[in-house]
Formats: C-alpha cells, structure tokens, sequence
C-alpha cells in the first residue's frame, strides 16, 4: 500500500538530516485493514493533514482498526530545527490489550525515542496479562540495551510504564548520524511485535467490573499526557488554541 502521507523531504529542515520515521514505519502499519478518518470525537481531523503556520508544518493521520480506538501517525517540522513524529494506538472499550506509544524528537544536537506498552490491567496481581503481552517483547528489548540509555524525569509517566519500557537520547558525533537508523530499527521492531502478537492475541473483555476497570485506567494515563506532557506547551503555541487543542484531545484519547 502507498503511503498516504507526504514525503519527510518536503518538509525543510535545517542543519541535518532528520530520521524518515514515517516512512519506515508505514510498511509495518500499512498491514492492518487502515480505514482513515474523517471525523474523531466530533472534530473535523481532516484539517490536521495539513498543518502549515508561521512556527510548525506537518500532518496528523487518523485510522480506525478493528479492536483499536484510533491509530495516529504524526510528523510535525517544529521551525524547521526540532522534528516530532509519533505512532499511537489502543484497545476500544471492548478490549484490555496494552496502549502503544512511541516517538522520536530530532534536533540538531541529539535524538530522543521512547517506545512502550502501558498495561491495562495491574500485572502485580494480573501476572498472566504480563506473560501473555509483554514477556515476549524481552528479546527484542534486551537486543537493543546499546540505544537504551534514558531514564524518563517525570514521576507520572514512570507510574506507568511496562517492565519493557525504551528510550534513549544520542547525540551525533562529530555531526555523525549513521547510528541514528537503529534507534528506527528499535521502533520498528517494537511496533511489527505489537501488530504481529498482540492485536491478534486480543479478545473481549467479558467481565463489566474489568471493563470499568480498563475504561478509568485508560482515561487517567491519557488525562495525565494532555495535562503534564511538556510537549502540550508548544504544540499549543505553534498551532494555537483551536488546532492545538484539537491535535492533544485526538493525539491522547
């Protein structure tokens, strides 16, 4: 399938060469049955695959996927220095499966990647919800110990991260970014687990206590990204109120 999103390189970035994170990872998405969307919790999100203001150009794309709320892709060109992209999703409330969340920030000076699976269900007491998610995903983290190198300030978003959590921030050398692609690798890697193991292995949830259970901890993790994520600041500035207020209600949800 080709992708539908413009190409990295028409979006002009100045002093390097930024990762085509897009690009690499649209051949892993573009194997679910993607239906884009027009409309998502009642906003217009047509106008987000189009972004151009003074401060930031770029795109926000939305699917609906079969057991998955909404799928979003976003690749956002901040003054042509910082650039942002992110692949998200997670279970509709018929499902308890773990919410995917990965990203890379490039600027000139450094790279930073996260990737990670949030549980939604207590896997102290729920061990078997661990074994069945996220143990498999031990090889693939241990793999990439080399690009792992960070560890995220903020109290809250520790709260709830996986025991398979990943992150790293690398600076080029000597303005030497070839080391860069394996921090996509990692992504990639993470990402073809999530749509190859655990969407598949996904089935209702039968019980409405559980249900509820999900509904409240999903809400909160997403509450806590619009509200204390420090990117919110200056997605709200460079878009402004209306659209950027849009991007965050769509982008944690």
């Amino acid at each position: 399938m080709q992708s539908p999103f413009p190409s990295s390189d028409s979006f002009a970035v100045e002093g390097y060469k930024p990762q085509p994170f897009p690009e690499m990872l649209w051949p892993v998405l573009s194997k679910l049955d993607l239906k884009l969307m027009d409309t998502y919790l009642g906003y217009d999100v047509t106008t987000l695959r189009n972004i151009k203001t003074p401060m930031v150009e770029g795109y926000m794309m939305i699917w609906a996927v079969d057991k998955v709320k909404r799928l979003s892709l976003s690749h956002l060109v901040f003054m042509k220095r910082m650039v942002f992209s992110e692949v998200g999703m997670g279970p509709n409330e018929d499902y308890d499966f773990p919410l995917f969340s990965s990203e890379l920030v490039e600027n000139p000076a450094n790279a930073h990647f996260l990737a990670d699976m949030h549980a939604m269900r207590d896997i102290v007491i729920d061990t078997w919800y661990r074994e069945k998610y996220l143990d498999p995903l031990d090889s693939i983290w241990k793999e990439y110990q080399d690009v792992n190198n960070d560890i995220n300030p903020n109290p809250w978003y520790r709260a709830f991260q996986s025991p398979y959590s990943i992150s790293g921030r690398h600076k080029p050398q000597d303005g030497d970014r070839s080391f860069f692609p394996r921090i996509i690798e990692c992504l990639v890697k993470y990402l073809e687990y999530y749509i190859g193991n655990v969407l598949p292995q996904a089935t209702p949830i039968e019980s409405p206590e559980v249900k509820e259970y999900v509904k409240k901890r999903k809400y909160s993790i997403m509450e806590q990204y619009r509200t204390l994520d420090p990117g919110a600041g200056p997605i709200m500035k460079s878009l402004g109120i209306e659209e950027g207020k849009k991007l965050l209600e769509v982008l944690f949800s």
